[in-house]
């Protein structure tokens, strides 16, 4: 809807006597609650505030504000930073053509809040808009804002397109109802779209307003009316990343009964050790079961095989196995497992066992517990001269999970030709994985295999640069795996076959941990070759053509054959906020030599990071090759279903990137994978915030038992 009315300089008095209204009713007492700008960082309508999303917060949406539409994606990614990311489309350039439409571009805005308001001083904030990518729509802005209960008013300064200062304020007059106003200095003729017949916008007024429209299933709509000529909409659904995003529940801890339980020489602890034994293997999807008693004193191993979270797994092991054991149980010992092998342990006063009984145990007494890495002579987790009485294993043990699965594949081009702008492939996956008995063998323990076999089903991706994305059924990967443990501190892994759509060869990584897995340091090497597009397992003759137009043949001859990839690596996390920041450098697989910064901070089992590569390539007017973003997202983000899948993806967001630079092959299990989760000091602090957040869950299901009958209402 384009130039329906027109206010005039009359809207001057309107912003003026919303502003006296939100001054006279500030003290009232509504729920507080910022919103999205057009862009999606936090803000007024065009312009960001100083106000941040709560960290693992977010929203993502599409707005309609002629000439642009605009969808987004943004997150609260650590506390006092905020990461947007969006997709313009702008109706005011030509069309490219009848499939792609107008030119589209892709944008990535940070914002970073300098200090939160306190007393008589603002909230500050500072941030860059379009920081990557083509730069069409790039400015830098510094903005301060104060909040009165529920309203916020905000005053900022923006360079190019923000055109200097600006001013807005912000009303939640009801909890469905927000309102919102600014002062625009915007300059639109910095948004250039790269055409000469682009066409230039003009503004009538320098005001901007309109209402937010809440609703109680998270999803927001709003309406406003900008440059005094545009009635604009949009939508936008909020989520919290330590939730299902779209309200599922996920399967964590059952609000099980409190029995009046007996001290520890009230009991038979053989038959106490069994009947915890079989409740686990029966009612956890976790096997390779074995209970440890002494004196006051457990200890148990297993290995998770159905949850993308280990600390999820642990958390329902502990919660199950306190409302069996005495109330009087002095400490419990947890020791997780991958492929047969132990990897950390986990020990816990037995007084915790007692808080959880009572729903009280706080993520703030995790400092009272401890977890260090497993020597390799320690399988079954017993330290040292440590010794038990007895132990136990289950009479009735669960079967393993179906080696053999077929699973749905869907995947995306966004913004890649130009006719057009959204395709995409549904594949199924014809999977089967392999691992030994390895309570029966233990020379085989950390071996595993996979064959995967990928058969698209419906495909429009039509990139010649992507030739690997076709409708040829091929195998996707074929690995044999085998996972080492050096030392207390180290672990070697190698991989050898299919590695991924792009490479055959071996992968090989060896990591050693320092103070309790805060720091580790490493190096990954690589043998690899790449693969023909277009047959079921074949290597490639030729380099593979990945620029559109290009003779493989003309350009570079006959294959180079075998490359060699050798990458020195090192980390360091913080834990608290279960952030990582991690650096490779040597020689990618292409020859060129480079290296890889990434910033990856993840909530328990799910994850995102933001990455750039710099080789010795770089395209012009860029500061890195490559840059983009890593995604670990578990299947029970989004309805909470069960499920031991992560779905990972390494996706380009920048808009000029080298194709043959910073390349390597990829991993069936990577190191994270295998026992990043059970790093001890990641470990031990997930475990706590599971257990909190899974106590929340079982009193809000006692509550509604208590309203509404006697079965728990998830």
């Amino acid at each position: 809807m384009n130039r329906l009315i027109n206010f005039g300089c009359s809207f001057r008095y309107i912003f003026v006597a919303i502003a006296i209204i939100c001054w006279w009713f500030f003290n009232s007492s509504y729920a507080q609650a910022a919103s999205p700008s057009n862009s999606g960082l936090t803000g007024l309508w065009e312009y960001p505030t100083a106000e941040i999303l709560g960290d693992g917060i977010g929203w993502f949406g599409y707005n309609e504000t002629y000439p642009y539409n605009q969808v987004y994606i943004t997150l609260g990614y650590l506390p006092n930073l905020e990461i947007n990311l969006r997709a313009t489309n702008f109706l005011n350039s030509p069309l490219i053509s009848p499939g792609f439409g107008h030119y589209k571009d892709k944008g990535f805005d940070v914002k970073y809040r300098i200090k939160e308001q306190e007393g008589i001083y603002p909230s500050i904030a500072a941030g860059i808009q379009d920081i990557s990518g083509t730069e069409l729509l790039r400015a830098y802005f510094i903005v301060g804002t104060y909040r009165f209960d529920n309203i916020a008013m905000s005053l900022g300064w923006g360079s190019d397109r923000f055109g200097g200062v600006y001013a807005g304020i912000e009303w939640q007059l009801y909890d469905w109802l927000t309102l919102k106003a600014e002062r625009s200095s915007m300059d639109y003729t910095y948004d250039y779209a790269g055409h000469p017949d682009y066409e230039k916008i003009e503004k009538d007024e320098d005001y901007n307003f309109g209402a937010i429209i809440s609703t109680p299933w998270n999803l927001d709509f709003n309406v406003s009316y900008q440059r005094g000529e545009e009635v604009c909409i949009g939508v936008r659904y909020n989520f919290d990343l330590t939730k299902p995003i779209f309200d599922g529940h996920k399967d964590r801890l059952k609000g099980l009964p409190i029995h009046d339980l007996p001290s520890w020489d009230e009991i038979d602890a053989k038959s106490m050790a069994t009947e915890i034994a079989n409740k686990l293997a029966t009612e956890l999807p976790i096997k390779d079961i074995q209970v440890f008693v002494d004196e006051r004193k457990l200890l148990i191993t297993y290995e998770n095989v159905g949850y993308s979270s280990e600390a999820e797994a642990m958390g329902r092991v502990l919660y199950l196995v306190s409302h069996i054991v005495p109330w009087d149980l002095e400490s419990i010992s947890l020791v997780p497992k991958v492929r047969g092998t132990a990897i950390s342990r986990v020990n816990i006063p037995g007084e915790h066992c007692a808080l959880l009984r009572l729903n009280e145990l706080r993520k703030e007494y995790v400092a009272d517990s401890q977890a260090y890495f497993l020597n390799p002579k320690e399988q079954s987790g017993i330290s040292g001269d440590e010794k038990w009485a007895f132990s136990v294993t289950p009479t009735e043990d669960i079967k393993d999970e179906s080696k053999f699965k077929v699973m749905p594949v869907y995947e995306l081009r966004a913004l890649r030709g130009q006719e057009d702008y959204y395709m995409d492939r549904t594949s199924l996956d014809f999977i089967y994985e392999w691992k030994p008995d390895y309570e029966k063998d233990r020379s085989k323990r950390g071996i595993a295999a996979v064959v995967d076999i990928r058969m698209p089903l419906y495909n429009d991706i039509e990139l010649d640069y992507q030739p690997y994305v076709n409708d040829d059924t091929r195998i996707w990967q074929a690995v044999y795996s085998i996972m080492r443990r050096v030392d207390t501190n180290t672990f070697e892994l190698g991989e050898v076959g299919w590695l991924d759509q792009m490479w055959f060869g071996v992968n090989y990584s060896r990591r050693t941990y320092f103070q309790n897995g805060r720091w580790w340091t490493g190096f990954k090497a690589g043998i690899v070759h790449e693969r023909d597009p277009y047959s079921f397992a074949s290597l490639s003759d030729y380099r593979v053509p990945l620029y559109s137009s290009v003779d493989p043949y003309r350009e570079y001859g006959s294959n180079e054959g075998w490359w060699t990839v050798g990458l020195l690596q090192a980390g360091y996390r913080y834990s608290e906020l279960d952030f990582e920041i991690s650096v490779d450098a040597g020689v990618y697989a292409d020859g060129d030599p480079g290296g890889t910064v990434t910033f990856m901070r993840r909530w328990d089992d799910l994850g995102i990071g933001l990455w750039a590569t710099r080789t010795s390539h770089v395209p012009e007017g860029e500061d890195f090759t490559n840059s983009g973003v890593y995604l670990e997202i578990p299947f029970d983000t989004w309805r909470g279903t069960r499920s031991k899948h992560i779905w990972r993806q390494k996706a380009r967001i920048q808009g000029w990137f080298d194709a043959y630079s910073g390349r390597e092959a990829d991993w069936w299990q990577g190191p994270d994978q295998l026992w990043g989760q059970l790093n001890p000091d990641r470990l031990l602090n997930n475990l706590y915030k599971e257990l909190e957040q899974g106590q929340s869950m079982v009193k809000e299901m006692k509550y509604s038992m208590r309203e509404g009958g006697n079965t728990y209402v998830p």
